[in-house]
């Protein structure tokens, strides 16, 4: 199973278009209703997006040891890195990341700085909803 990672701001975000040229970062606005009812009591905002890597999904957005396409997923968590310190200014953004394979009653909210992403691997934390600081 994927990996999702979805965005919520108080404020509309650009969208990034899947480019099939050059594959890599994009972000889209998520407008399923079923996706969208499952998401409302996590990320409560007017503007829920999806973050998506070169794979067409968002495990690409993640990188270490033994995965594939190593220079590509560390460029798309470096693009997802400066979209999130842009569009953070004079807004509440909130990240959750997960696989729909566990549904508990409640999440733990953590922060999420950019700054902390290292540069040896990385992995968006799942089921915990992340405010970008």
């Amino acid at each position: 199973m994927c990996q999702s990672i979805y965005i919520s701001s108080q404020k509309e975000l650009p969208e990034i278009p899947w480019n099939k040229k050059s594959p890599g970062f994009y972000i889209i606005k998520v407008d399923h209703p079923g996706t969208l009812e499952m998401l409302q009591p996590i990320l409560p905002a007017d503007f829920v997006y999806e973050a998506l890597s070169f794979m067409g999904c968002s495990c690409g957005l993640t990188y270490g040891e033994g995965l594939e396409n190593h220079e590509q997923r560390v460029k798309n968590v470096g693009d997802l890195a400066d979209y999130l310190d842009t569009h953070k200014q004079n807004n509440k953004l909130l990240i959750f990341s997960t696989m729909w394979n566990d549904f508990p009653d409640d999440y733990e909210h953590k922060d999420f700085s950019t700054s902390d992403i290292h540069p040896d691997e990385f992995y968006m934390e799942e089921m915990v909803i992340l405010t970008v600081v």
